[in-house]
């Protein structure tokens, strides 16, 4: 829940931005003060909305409860945040590279229920011109040693005009000046707030809200993996034990747990 809403917060963010840039906010809080209609489409500010383009590289249980909170969330995303969407492409191992330009509706792709477009992209960059997406969630595996394929991704995403959001640790762990002079270049946000301490707004926090502030160093452990296994250690309980209740807790919450047991043997 707190990677998706992490997600979720950051999607918002983007397209205030772009609301504003637009007049949409404005028009919308106008309309909603004299009582007037925003527009007769099926989208109450359908007259200066403009829908964002969303991609999601990567379907598992990050990228499938991401689309259930924006599913829940959508009138309220647009009534309180002037901010419409919809998913014109999802790319996995399975399904391969898939695009629809006039938009996919989520509950279908929830459901498995998935038209295969023809021609279907066959690699990152064919997919990227089909969808155009203003805003790509990159949440793929993890590759520790490299990174990769997630970097070239995100490096694509972001030359060809895309904000990103990722939870993957790999591109920041490898290539994170790189990644952030290039969106910084192009004009474009990347973020990743969801890659450490279990989505606390750690990144945001030093950001935004201290600005003025000159931070020498902290200390903790950003890592709820590690965090859980310590408790249940404190309890008493032996690291196999330990690790049980943690396998059993993620599978409950539909959380991706980083394979902690090969490390620690080496």
């Amino acid at each position: 829940m707190e990677k998706r809403a992490t997600v979720l917060q950051a999607l918002l963010k983007e397209n205030q931005q772009h609301a504003r840039s637009r007049h949409c906010r404005a028009e919308a809080l106008g309309r909603r003060a004299k009582g007037t209609a925003a527009g007769s489409g099926p989208f109450p500010n359908e007259v200066c909305m403009k829908p964002l383009n969303l991609c999601l590289l990567g379907f598992g249980n990050v990228g499938r409860a991401l689309v259930e909170l924006l599913l829940a969330k959508r009138e309220e995303m647009r009534e309180r945040y002037g901010v419409e969407w919809r998913i014109t492409g999802v790319a996995t191992r399975r399904l391969g590279w898939l695009a629809w330009p006039e938009g996919l509706d989520g509950a279908k792709l929830l459901s498995g229920d998935i038209p295969l477009p023809v021609p279907q992209p066959t690699n990152i960059d064919e997919w990227l011109s089909a969808s155009h997406p203003d805003l790509l969630f990159e949440v793929t595996s993890l590759n520790p040693l490299t990174g990769e394929p997630a970097i070239s991704h995100v490096r694509a995403a972001l030359e060809m005009g895309s904000h990103v959001v990722t939870a993957n640790k790999g591109p920041l762990a490898h290539a994170y000046h790189e990644l952030r002079r290039l969106a910084g270049g192009r004009g474009r946000r990347f973020m990743f707030e969801a890659t450490v301490a279990h989505c606390l707004p750690v990144f945001s926090l030093f950001r935004e809200n201290l600005a003025a502030s000159n931070l020498f160093s902290f200390s903790g452990i950003l890592n709820s993996t590690t965090n859980i296994i310590l408790e249940e250690m404190e309890r008493g309980h032996s690291f196999g034990a330990a690790w049980s209740v943690l396998r059993h807790s993620a599978s409950r919450r539909r959380i991706r747990v980083t394979t902690l047991m090969a490390s620690t043997r080496q």
